[in-house]
């Protein structure tokens, strides 16, 4: 559609890099070794503007991500690595995105010498992700999860905080004892999307937005970023 200029552009994340990143980082936080991670424990993979100009570069670089041909990733290859760890990826419902992801944890698997079991539950469920993980449990070492509801799954959390290494993906739960959130910073990329609005309605007008389940803080986060960029704020 941005080829066909019937739309202006679309801000996208980056799954490929949040599957290989927790990998990487939750294998080491099982080894014991340190890794920077900011006070607030926000780790942020940065967002991208998709237009006109840079669409064919962006679809081609897609291709290769899901053929398995993605590109490597700078990362630290001198920390060891002989310690063989179990880290589980569940992401929030099945969707393309999440095929990315797993692409990510594909090509981490081999550089941190880890198991790695991706999970998509068949729908947006607590439920299902809580069966998951308790079906897993003598398993895991690590867990990367998209959390679904935040107030629900906060206590959740901490009970599996206490038996292995848990980080938040794409979808955080800050009030629980997960390691640290890995993904987008959710208010900034709605910022971007509207500066997308405003270049496309110059002379102003009604906007309407539309986001996935707003019991998850990413799509509350992005909404707001966008009213803030409308109105002017930061």
């Amino acid at each position: 559609a941005i080829k066909e200029d019937k739309i202006v552009g679309t801000i996208v994340q980056n799954p490929y890099m949040f599957g290989f990143r927790s990998v990487e980082l939750l294998a080491a936080k099982v080894r014991g070794q340190d890794i920077d991670v900011p006070e607030n424990g926000l780790l942020y993979v940065p967002t991208r503007v998709i237009s006109s100009s840079n669409v064919d570069s962006f679809t081609s670089e897609v291709t290769n991500i899901r053929e398995g041909n993605g590109p490597v990733p700078d990362y630290n290859a001198d920390r060891d690595m002989s310690q063989r760890v179990n880290i589980h990826f569940v992401a929030n419902l099945p969707d393309p995105f999440w095929k990315l992801a797993n692409r990510g944890c594909d090509l981490a698997e081999k550089k941190f010498n880890a198991d790695v079991s991706f999970h998509e539950p068949e729908r947006s469920s607590v439920a299902l992700q809580k069966q998951y993980v308790e079906d897993k449990m003598s398993e895991i070492d690590g867990l990367a999860i998209s959390v679904v509801n935040p107030a629900a799954q906060t206590e959740l959390i901490n009970e599996w905080a206490q038996k292995f290494k848990v980080i938040a993906v794409d979808s955080d739960a800050p009030e629980s004892d997960r390691l640290f959130y890995l993904g987008t910073s959710n208010v900034a990329a709605g910022q971007q999307a509207g500066d997308l609005v405003a270049q496309s309605v110059p002379e102003g007008g009604e906007v309407i937005i539309f986001v996935g389940p707003l019991t998850q803080a990413n799509a509350r986060e992005r909404a707001q970023g966008v009213i803030n960029a409308l109105l002017g704020q930061e």
